[in-house]
């Protein structure tokens, strides 16, 4: 059966036969061809727009405490530089945030605990990514990437010692003037 998409004025209407497909013999062309298939499947659920345009950055969702590399070893950035005080990581910020506000649902967020699972089963957002400023948290040694962070929501806590909050992890690359990442976790600390 032929899956058809037509996608945006500038794209091409792409037709792929899966009986076709399935008769590749060579492991990397049928991975290859599979995945173009996935990516049409993608398309076709929003055919008036191009699949570039429908992932302006790469999001990571992070398990509870999880290890992010930049996050956990970077050097602490200096200062407490708002994205606002760098006209290039707003527009950059700005041009994303609606994106990852989207794919930040509830159930998504739900899924990253590790430890209220139960206590997050009603969980619902507060509101929007638009009403945060991530600010400056951390530099990689040649200061040419930084990392800017932002406390979304408070989540409910599995103990009383423990505060838990939904966190926003910006990559920022100084070089192209864009964010390359975003990763979206939990993180907790333990109060004193």
């Amino acid at each position: 059966m032929p899956l058809q998409v037509k996608k945006g004025l500038n794209c091409r209407l792409i037709k792929i036969s899966v009986f076709k497909l399935r008769r590749v013999k060579k492991k990397n062309d049928k991975l290859m061809a599979y995945s173009l298939l996935f990516i049409i499947a993608i398309v076709s659920a929003n055919p008036d727009s191009c699949a570039i345009s429908m992932f302006p950055v790469g999001i990571s969702f992070m398990p509870e405490m999880a290890y992010i590399p930049e996050v956990d070893d970077w050097n602490k950035a200096s200062g407490t530089i708002s994205h606002a005080d760098s006209p290039k990581t707003m527009r950059s910020w700005d041009a994303v945030k609606s994106f990852a506000d989207k794919q930040c649902t509830d159930a998504v967020v739900c899924g990253l605990s590790r430890w209220a699972r139960g206590l997050m089963a009603a969980y619902k957002r507060s509101s929007s990514f638009d009403k945060y400023n991530p600010v400056l948290f951390r530099t990689s040694p040649d200061h040419k990437k930084l990392v800017f962070k932002s406390i979304v929501d408070t989540l409910p806590s599995h103990s009383s010692a423990v505060s838990r909050y939904l966190t926003l992890f910006l990559l920022y690359d100084t070089s192209s003037g864009q964010i390359t990442r975003i990763t979206i976790t939990i993180r907790g600390e333990r109060k004193e």
